[in-house]
């Protein structure tokens, strides 16, 4: 469709399925800086198929796809989609109307084709921007992506552009080969990863100069490899950050990057995997610093703030190693224990301050750091803990191992009362309980648990107390 139809279809046009080819006729303004109007002024309804399709062997429903005849050409027409819908083929074009509806938009159909589609509407669709093989998508709305995941895919590495100061998207997936986003603004750029579900992402993230990522949303972003590159924006605070976690999860992968700049854990959790040593600067303000790997700069744990070795959905039990690690008044370990036996030291948490920096303890008395105990069943979920042997007697696990340890104003002398005890989460099979204690066993600082014998052992060694007692009376009396 070609013609200048100004004015007119105002009802709107219907896509189901096959290929819509938009053009521009001479006279409808200019191609690249005027927008068509040759699908009037409606909206492209884009429809599920509601006929019968032949029974000539191909049950394929026909794929709706959305083209044009020349490059640049500008489409501003509303979308509303109840069905997928591929844009583009080899040519570049806008789509600058808004996009509406629960479909999702797959940019280039073709594995090898190479288009550039333009987004510029306040888009609200829910089903999110699929970008395959060498295609590109350049977003000049703060809000083009919609609401629903930005994704790659294809054997060869997509781009994703962004024009605006503050795009947000509502996640970022690729699982494929390496894909790119270009954070383009010249000025400061504040880029949402509003992330409800769990996924994982491949790729570079550009944002040289003053940019920021801010990670949102309750779901779990694995950055599995690549660079996030950027020299943050300032906080006002002596920080230049990077990156902003505020809520769910952000989890560094052992390839993955951030070139410069702070991170700020503000109410999310930050983590790394096994093998990953973060060298940024972090800094805690609330929330949890979690994982499995190494962070070589110094780190406090305060009020508001968490540290808890593993991660949900990886793993609950876990080690973390620090350059140099300070534990504040109203700051939590979260410690989680799997296997009582303290000669297997992966069925609990681990903490390492093994550098020639120190583990310092900054709580006192009277503002303590708190230790929660959290017991972890055999399906390595929050539960039970089974194994524990009411003979034993005292359980001995390490908190924290470290080279030094300082403690301001103390001379370095540990106290027990620095630290608080929070076993509200912990239960064992130990049927009576038992009792905790802390103490300091050289380079390691550990938690001890004695769990109460069960009657019957009181009994057998009232048994036992009360033979020795018996031979001891018949000697007497035999000596007599």
């Amino acid at each position: 469709i070609s013609g200048n139809n100004a004015g007119k279809l105002a009802s709107g046009t219907t896509l189901y399925g096959g290929e819509l080819k938009v053009g521009q006729a001479t006279g409808d303004g200019t191609i690249g800086s005027s927008a068509t109007n040759a699908l009037g002024s409606g909206t492209i309804s884009v429809m599920p198929v509601n006929f019968n399709l032949s029974s000539d062997g191909d049950d394929d429903a026909p794929e709706p796809a959305l083209t044009v005849s020349s490059d640049n050409i500008i489409i501003n027409n509303p979308i509303a989609l109840s069905t997928d819908l591929v844009v583009g083929d080899s040519r570049n074009f806008t789509l600058g109307g808004v996009i509406s509806g629960s479909g999702e938009i797959y940019v280039g159909d073709e594995k090898d084709s190479s288009a550039n589609i333009t987004f510029g509407g306040d888009n609200t669709h829910t089903g999110g921007i699929y970008i395959s093989g060498n295609n590109t998508a350049t977003f000049t709305h703060d809000n083009a992506v919609g609401k629903g995941e930005l994704s790659f895919g294809g054997s060869s590495g997509a781009t994703a552009n962004f024009e605006t100061a503050n795009p947000v998207i509502y996640g970022l997936e690729n699982n494929g080969s390496s894909a790119t986003l270009n954070l383009n603004y010249s000025g400061n750029r504040i880029f949402t990863i509003n992330q409800a579900e769990d996924s994982r992402f491949k790729g570079n993230i550009n944002g040289s100069g003053a940019s920021t990522i801010v990670k949102e949303g309750a779901g779990t972003f694995l950055f599995d490899s690549g660079t996030i590159t950027s020299s943050g924006i300032s906080d006002g605070q002596g920080n230049d950050v990077a990156l902003e976690i505020k809520n769910g999860t952000f989890f560094f992968g052992k390839d993955a990057n951030l070139s410069s700049g702070t991170v700020k854990v503000n109410g999310g959790t930050l983590a790394v995997q096994g093998g990953k040593t973060l060298s940024n600067t972090v800094k805690v303000s609330s929330g949890r610093v979690a994982g499995f790997g190494t962070y070589s700069s110094s780190i406090s744990i305060g009020a508001n703030a968490l540290l808890s070795p593993g991660l949900n959905g990886h793993g609950l039990t876990g080690a973390l190693q620090f350059n140099h690690l300070e534990l504040d008044s109203g700051g939590t370990y979260e410690f989680h224990v799997q296997d009582p036996n303290p000669d297997n030291p992966n069925g609990r948490d681990q903490v390492s301050v093994t550098s020639s920096s120190t583990l310092v303890i900054n709580a006192t008395s009277a503002n303590p750091f708190t230790i929660k105990v959290i017991s972890v069943n055999s399906s390595g979920e929050e539960g039970q803990l089974s194994g524990i042997d009411t003979g034993n007697g005292l359980y001995s696990w390490t908190l924290f191992s470290f080279t030094s340890l300082s403690i301001p104003g103390t001379s370095n002398i540990f106290a027990a009362n620095l630290f608080t005890l929070d076993t509200s989460a912990f239960t064992s099979d130990a049927l009576y309980g038992g009792d905790f204690s802390l103490f300091k066993d050289g380079n390691d600082l550990k938690l001890g648990f004695t769990p109460v014998p069960e009657p019957s052992t009181y009994a057998m060694m009232a048994l036992g107390l009360g033979v020795i007692g018996f031979m001891a009376w018949r000697r007497r009396r035999t000596h007599s």
